[in-house]
């Protein structure tokens, strides 16, 4: 069955043209390194949410959370990304560049067998400050951050 990007299909398996395919994924999630890992916590339904911070009195701070492992990790040389640049990457900017490259080598495709091919990767994000991490490091570009938006 063909299902499209609104969740209707022709249900008899006829592609209509706007059908969507995910040929690969990866991900780190809560007390998940990787996306089986995180389906096989679901399956087993394994509490990923933690206390958080305990000691912190504010009451508008949440006091449960998913905790994400080595969010520091990144392998600059394999990405061919300068030490400086790599410093000025927010941990988010990092681990997106490897799960990009993670999502591709998940599809089946080699991606140094990409390299000049002409093509693109989108990508949506969303959590809540990105919108002033976004507005700011933009604002900022020539003072504070000149690298923020590469990769």
């Amino acid at each position: 069955m063909h299902i499209n990007g609104d969740g209707t299909g022709d249900g008899r398996g006829i592609p209509t043209g706007e059908e969507i395919v995910i040929s690969g994924m990866s991900g780190k999630f809560p007390a998940s390194k990787n996306v089986t890992e995180f389906m096989d916590n679901l399956y087993r339904k394994i509490n990923m949410v933690i206390e958080v911070e305990p000691d912190i009195q504010d009451p508008e701070y949440p006091k449960h959370g998913g905790k994400i492992d080595d969010i520091d990790k990144f392998d600059a040389t394999f990405f061919k990304v300068t030490k400086k640049q790599s410093l000025s990457l927010n941990a988010q900017c990092r681990q997106l560049i490897g799960h990009a490259y993670g999502a591709i080598y998940d599809s089946g495709i080699n991606p140094v067998q990409m390299q000049d091919e002409k093509l693109g990767i989108f990508i949506a994000s969303s959590t809540l400050g990105d919108k002033d991490i976004l507005t700011d490091n933009c604002n900022n570009m020539k003072t504070n951050n000149n690298f923020f938006i590469s990769g």
